[in-house]
């Protein structure tokens, strides 16, 4: 080809800047593998081994990753119930004790799997 031609010039910048656009949107990036794999390492696939900074870059990951890729993350939790009725105070604090210890656990799972996605790269 014939580079000096300034129509094949701006082609190949624009195919170069096109493509660099497309890696810096479609890929997982060098920084964000090396920080998945310290917290694999570190919580050694259990995610109460990670403290609260932790916790929070590995949400942070997860959602970043996939909403770069395009896949939707349905982060709503089941609300807790309110009674009015006095009576029923003890067995509503039950139930919500369940729906927040089902709402982590759902939460925990669903970081696990991630992190077990790029266990073995």
């Amino acid at each position: 080809m014939d580079q000096k031609n300034s129509i094949v010039t701006k082609v190949l910048e624009q195919y170069e800047l096109k493509k660099q656009q497309y890696l810096a949107k479609y890929i997982i990036h060098t920084h964000e593998l090396n920080q998945i794999k310290n917290i694999i390492n570190k919580s050694k696939l259990n995610i109460n081994n990670l403290n609260h900074i932790e916790y929070n870059e590995l949400l942070q990951l997860f959602n970043t990753i996939n909403n770069r890729f395009g896949f939707y993350v349905n982060d709503d939790s089941i609300s807790n119930i309110t009674s009015s009725d006095s009576e029923s105070k003890s067995f509503t604090q039950q139930i919500n004790k369940f729906i927040i210890d089902t709402n982590k656990s759902f939460q925990h799972k669903k970081l696990v799997a991630f992190l077990r996605e790029f266990q073995h790269i």
